[in-house]
């Protein structure tokens, strides 16, 4: 597989909207609507895959990441894939789910 990086420009991808986009939609109407794909890779059976993240904050950790999968075929989409990871909870401190920052960094832990 191939992997490009690229630098995300667009809106902001999110669950409704990932389920919103309809099959048969080109390449460059994705790109329009969300901005460069975080990467692109080459899949099996000559299929392009477009990856877009999400990831959910809670101050400046972050809680939640869903990982948004356009795959093309011929300049068109013909199929969707989404996946999440959730930050383990013995990960989480309790006092930066309870804190905000500022433009300053956090305090450092003991």
């Amino acid at each position: 597989m191939v992997l490009l990086q690229a630098c995300a420009t667009g809106q902001l991808m999110t669950m409704g909207e990932f389920y919103h986009v309809p099959l048969g939609m080109k390449e460059e109407e994705i790109v329009e609507q969300f901005g460069s794909p975080e990467s692109i890779t080459n899949e099996e059976g000559g299929q392009v895959a477009y990856h877009y993240v999400e990831r959910l904050t809670n101050g400046l950790r972050v809680i939640e990441e869903r990982y948004y999968s356009f795959i093309f075929m011929n300049g068109a989409l013909v199929g969707k894939r989404v996946s999440q990871e959730n930050t383990p909870p013995y990960q989480i401190n309790s006092y930066d789910l309870q804190t905000t920052y500022g433009d300053e960094s956090p305090p450092e832990e003991d």
